[in-house]
């Protein structure tokens, strides 16, 4: 399966490093990443040769992809999005929270499916719910290496979940600063 990933953050690159430490790495997946993080693109190419690669451009990366994960960041997503041309042999799936299917699906055109998903972090040690809107078996499939998926029924759905995961990172944060805190307090030791 040829994956290619428009866009590269943390979350591109838990999932790429996920699928590489599972066994869709021994299923011939290839991986192709767009140039936009310089610094992350290129680090996952020298961390991971054997599967993936850096493409010099965005439509470089559709090119050579039958399943497109974009991972952009909303305020730009759309713009990016149509400078591209995408084929009806594309399955697109989108990481993007504020970016609806409808939107979506008049951007990508004429890709033939579209579906939104909404992995963490922790797909990197393959656990997580990950919840897939109007994913097809093959999506579902990709994301079972890396965590659980979870289909839900709707988009009100998947934007509850999405709001939810957004307080994760601070929740996890505050954590650690009340647990520095307390050992700075010599009440514990790290």
């Amino acid at each position: 399966m040829k994956i290619g990933f428009i866009g590269i953050g943390k979350i591109a690159s838990a999932v790429i490093g996920g699928l590489n430490t599972s066994k869709a790495a021994s299923s011939g997946v290839e991986i192709f990443v767009s140039p936009r993080n310089e610094g992350l693109s290129t680090g996952l190419a020298a961390k991971y040769p054997g599967s993936v690669r850096r493409m010099s451009s965005n439509q470089e990366v559709l090119d050579g992809s039958d399943m497109v994960v974009i991972a952009l960041r909303p305020a730009m997503a759309v713009e990016v999005l149509k400078t591209l041309s995408f084929h009806p042999r594309h399955t697109v799936v989108s990481l993007i929270p504020l970016l609806k299917y409808a939107e979506l699906s008049a951007v990508v055109h004429p890709a033939g499916t579209v579906c939104r998903a909404i992995p963490l972090p922790t797909v990197m040690e393959h656990n997580c719910p990950i919840p897939l809107f109007r994913a097809p078996a093959a999506v579902t499939e990709l994301f079972g290496y890396i965590g659980q998926p979870l289909p839900v029924e709707s988009e009100d759905q998947l934007h509850a979940i999405w709001t939810l995961t957004g307080l994760i990172t601070p929740f996890y944060e505050l954590l650690g600063g009340l647990s520095e805190w307390t050992v700075s307090r010599g009440s514990m030791r790290p």
